[in-house]
């Protein structure tokens, strides 16, 4: 009980800045791995509003530059790994040759094939408002709400 009075006499100075209604049920702030799987993946109930904020593109790093581009490549050398030790797999002869070039243009279609499970328009067809834009951190005692962006892509 004492904790619970504590509590509430350090969150007393921020009770002034509460607002009186709520206008989004969640924010979510980035539309990276985490941010897409926070955003609500269903309809919303009647009255609820969900907003989700990217400053660059949806699936953020992971889907653009990072986890899928990767898994893409580290695919294509496995395969041309798995050839170079075809002695190991009981096969007698086997080659292969590569074009980085067309490895990087299949990298870019897997890219592809991925983006509409992450795109404005899945997320706003659930009911999320896409907002581009940076969310920032107050400033003496301000909150910079809503972030500093046009809506939708």
């Amino acid at each position: 009980m004492l904790d619970a009075i504590k509590a509430r006499k350090v969150y007393a100075k921020w009770a002034q800045q509460r607002p009186a209604k709520a206008d989004y049920n969640m924010v979510v702030i980035g539309a990276g791995s985490a941010g897409l799987v926070s955003a609500p993946t269903s309809p919303p109930p009647p009255r609820r509003k969900w907003r989700l904020i990217e400053k660059h593109r949806m699936g953020g790093d992971c889907l653009n530059t990072g986890c899928v581009p990767s898994k893409a490549l580290i695919r294509s050398a496995k395969l041309l790994s798995h050839v170079a030790r075809s002695k190991e797999f009981g096969i007698d002869r086997a080659s292969a040759s590569f074009d980085f070039a067309e490895v990087m243009q299949r990298v870019q279609r897997v890219i592809t094939a991925i983006e509409p499970h992450d795109s404005v328009e899945r997320y706003t067809g659930l009911g999320v408002e896409c907002v581009t834009g940076r969310r920032r951190s107050p400033r003496r005692g301000r909150s910079r709400w809503p972030p500093t962006a046009a809506a939708g892509r």
